[in-house]
């Protein structure tokens, strides 16, 4: 027995495959074709079942029409500007909090702020250059 084997494993539905390693005392130990999984001993009974596959059936309709193919779904929008995410962030304390108050905001939210804040500030520069 010597190439790739077929087979099912007990309580599994789907088939897998994998390369013969070695054979002994009516296991098989055989190295599966899925990246990053190690050896596995499998039974003759484990083998056999392997072997035989389900027939294809195709799927029908229930008012016994063909299938059609399935309608592509819309694509996502893409996010918002991280701009637009940093406000949108900062109207949230505005709403919760009083106008003298100093809502609990993190260290990593200030600094994305100030960030966003610079490099706007650069790309400003840049186009008035380019303008003036």
């Amino acid at each position: 027995m010597n190439g790739t084997i077929c087979y099912l494993r007990a309580g599994r539905r789907l088939r897998a495959s994998g390369e013969f390693i070695e054979r002994s005392a009516g296991m098989t130990k055989v190295k599966p074709h899925r990246p990053g999984w190690g050896a596995v001993w499998i039974t003759e009974a484990e083998i056999e079942a392997g072997k035989e596959k389900a027939p294809y059936k195709p799927r029908e309709r229930r008012d016994g029409g063909p299938t059609t193919a399935i309608k592509p779904s819309k694509p996502k929008p893409p996010p918002a500007p991280r701009w637009q995410q940093l406000v949108d962030r900062v109207r949230i304390y505005e709403i919760d909090h009083s106008p003298k108050g100093w809502p609990a905001v993190e260290m990593s939210f200030l600094t994305a702020l100030a960030d966003e804040l610079e490099r706007t500030q650069q790309r400003l520069a840049n186009f008035l250059a380019l303008t003036g």
